[in-house]
């Protein structure tokens, strides 16, 4: 019975403590962002950039139109900046694939499954890990569905409350036909939607991909915490007077000429577990720059106009009075929306650096006083180069 059941947890460590993106890549994969080779879904790729396109097209060419008009240009701003905005993180995500798949192939190695260390603790890491990634996925993608659902009902909810004349689009826009007259309302309809779900949906899936893979790092950087916290080459005291005895003479008595009275005797469980710490604070630190440089252009421009877009909405909420209830319902979801998509990075960011400024701490912390030399450089080198926290920075401008 112990039998199977160790081989039913070796058979499951990956599931428990590996790093499962796969709800994403589907999702990528459906709305073009995961591109898998073929023909037919390039051409996919192509139909879905060059439609998203057009929605920004359409912007910019009703400018011009409702220019002087507080509310009317500012969300024609709007649209224009997050559509183009999500246009291009599409297109970079999809450039940075060849980095993102370094990524995760450093970040489903081995050895960040921990299959030797069995202990509660580092369990109970991963299982706060599965279940904040899980609740954060189903948040973001309800969010995002809900800023579309807003767009979509928008003509309905103005007709339901007394709206007179023909059903209006989601957004105005020009387009070089006459949307007010079937079937090109329909067509202007379905365009405005279905691209603007494209965009919302590969926008906000990219998101939970990278928060993800952050969470991913935080876990594996608050393992490396317990570990290094763990390591004891302390003389283990029993009531055998004989074996404390001889231990203490060994060492003691073993010398290095050049370890400045540093003991030499190196316990080889404790020594082992820190050249096991040292590779994973390594695998750890390439991970969070390649990340960083797969993230870096389309989280940047993503910050820069959702800061603008943040301000306009503010503006408009403040400063138009006469805004009717379906006006008001998309600016609030917007801004909202808008506002915990920068959220999460900024806290999940925030998590790497306070785990990483910890491993300092823990590896001082830990039993190294009856380590020999070798361990006890070994854990200083360790030491001096946590001291400095790992960091992501976006754009290389700011963290």
């Amino acid at each position: 019975m112990q039998k199977g059941s160790a081989q039913y947890s070796q058979a499951s460590l990956e599931v428990r403590r590996g790093l499962d993106l796969s709800t994403c890549e589907h999702i990528l994969h459906w709305f073009s962002c995961w591109r898998d080779g073929s023909v037919w879904y390039i051409a996919y790729v192509v139909a879905a950039r060059v439609s998203v396109g057009a929605v920004v097209a359409s912007q910019l060419g009703l400018l011009p139109h409702v220019w002087g008009d507080l509310y009317s240009t500012s969300l024609c701003v709007y649209l224009t900046l997050a559509v183009l905005s999500a246009w291009f993180k599409m297109v970079q995500f999809d450039l940075a694939r060849p980095k993102v798949d370094a990524l995760l192939q450093e970040l489903r190695g081995e050895l960040l499954l921990h299959a030797d260390d069995p202990s509660e603790g580092t369990e109970d890491v991963f299982r706060r890990f599965q279940k904040r990634s899980g609740v954060f996925r189903r948040v973001f993608l309800v969010l995002g569905h809900l800023t579309i659902l807003s767009w979509a009902v928008k003509p309905f909810l103005d007709r339901l409350l007394g709206s007179d004349g023909a059903l209006s689009l989601p957004q105005d826009a020009w387009y070089p036909f006459d949307t007010a007259h079937s079937p090109y309302y329909e067509i202007a309809y379905l365009h405005q939607v279905v691209s603007l779900y494209v965009a919302a949906t590969c926008v906000v899936t990219v998101d939970v991909f990278f928060t993800t893979l952050f969470m991913y790092i935080t876990a594996q950087l608050h393992v490396l915490n317990l570990h290094l916290q763990a390591m004891d080459c302390r003389p283990q005291l029993t009531e055998d007077a004989d074996k404390v005895a001889r231990w203490e003479k060994r060492v003691t008595a073993q010398k290095s000429a050049g370890a400045d009275g540093l003991p030499s005797a190196d316990p080889p469980d404790a020594y082992g577990q820190l050249l096991r710490s040292v590779q994973h604070h390594q695998v750890i630190i390439r991970s969070v720059r390649i990340m960083e440089d797969a993230m870096g252009p389309c989280v940047f421009v993503q910050f820069l106009f959702n800061v603008i877009v943040i301000c306009i909405y503010a503006f408009v909420i403040a400063g138009v009075h006469n805004m009717n209830i379906g006006s008001l319902i998309i600016c609030l979801t917007n801004l909202i929306s808008t506002c915990v998509e920068n959220f999460g990075y900024c806290w999940f960011g925030n998590e790497i650096i306070s785990q990483s400024e910890q491993l300092a701490f823990s590896a001082y912390s830990s039993g190294w006083v009856g380590g020999g030399s070798r361990f006890q450089r070994s854990l200083m080198l360790l030491t001096m180069r946590a001291q400095r926290p790992l960091c992501l920075t976006v754009g290389s401008l700011y963290t």
